[in-house]
């Protein structure tokens, strides 16, 4: 987890505990925690998770996309948070996951349809389903 913390709400305790030479104890956090997944160093706080941060809910927005002349496919998944929040999960045939709220995530799916047409892919089906927030997502080619 993520959290802000003012320095007066801070212990930072010296001396070995278990093999840390170093402990910070976080005495009253403010503003929202933001879920890191199981990061080992605080340089992979800019990687994308190992795991899902959300819940996997309802697939809200599915797209298939095919090559002329070839047997090469590619699918796009929306998933939305399984509490209902404003959060989503867009996970590609390519193995890429992406999360984000609902603009967010409307971007970065529309920006992977563009890299599709790029790359010679064409929509071939697709749909979306009930979302409790809008989702901006193409539906068609």
């Amino acid at each position: 987890m993520e959290n802000h913390v003012h320095c007066e709400d801070l212990e930072i305790i010296e001396g070995p505990i278990g093999s840390l030479s170093l402990t910070l104890r976080v005495l009253k956090p403010y503003g929202t925690a933001r879920n890191l997944g199981e990061i080992k160093t605080w340089e992979e706080r800019m990687q994308p998770p190992t795991r899902p941060l959300i819940s996997k809910g309802p697939n809200v927005f599915h797209a298939e996309y095919v090559k002329a002349g070839s047997r090469e496919r590619r699918r796009l998944d929306v998933y939305e948070s399984a509490d209902g929040s404003n959060y989503y999960m867009l996970v590609a045939s390519t193995g890429e996951t992406l999360y984000g709220d609902n603009k967010e995530i409307s971007r970065k799916c529309l920006l992977v349809q563009w890299e599709y047409q790029t790359q010679g892919f064409r929509y071939n089906s697709g749909g979306s389903g009930s979302s409790k927030h809008e989702l901006y997502i193409n539906t068609k080619n």
